[in-house]
């Protein structure tokens, strides 16, 4: 294909001056805000593939994203230079700053996760409270319409999580 170049990218530890960091800690300090005020995004995968003609980069095999103090985790990510849209599909799994984690199978977002939408979606949030719908839009940087929502503060039946809740 012309047009089109692939690469796999090995997982590293890195050392800097005399203290040893993790892969955690470098991804962390990797993707921390930076002093000319530019975010800086990481992206970790088994393969990563640009796409000159069509201007797109893709992820592909245990896709993890590191944005601004968030993660996206999929089997495969799209970034669509032209509208600076993400798009992740399989096993998606985001986690923002304050410890809320949410799955989905389908996710396109904006490039810097203000606006978008999750197909198939559950959210557990750090105080344990709860979210399932089929879709949910996000608008605004802080709006959130979910399409068949269900919430709940019962945490899922330890014998059988796909069970709904009992209210």
């Amino acid at each position: 294909m012309t047009g089109v170049q692939t690469c796999a990218l090995p997982i590293f530890l890195a050392a800097t001056g005399a203290k040893a960091q993790t892969l955690g800690e470098r991804i962390a300090e990797t993707a921390k805000p930076q002093g000319d005020g530019k975010d800086r995004l990481l992206v970790n995968a088994n393969e990563m593939v640009y796409d000159r003609n069509k201007n797109q980069v893709g992820a592909r095999g245990n896709v993890q994203l590191y944005y601004q103090g968030r993660t996206i985790q999929a089997d495969r990510v799209v970034y669509d230079r032209n509208t600076s849209m993400v798009h992740a599909e399989g096993r998606v799994k985001t986690i923002e700053r304050d410890g809320t984690v949410s799955y989905a199978d389908k996710l396109e977002i904006t490039d810097n996760f203000r606006d978008g939408f999750i197909d198939s979606l559950r959210i557990d949030t750090a105080d344990k409270t709860y979210f399932t719908a089929a879709r949910a839009e996000r608008s605004g940087g802080d709006v959130t319409v979910m399409d068949r929502g269900v919430y709940t503060a019962c945490e899922p039946c330890k014998d059988d999580p796909s069970r709904p809740p009992l209210w």
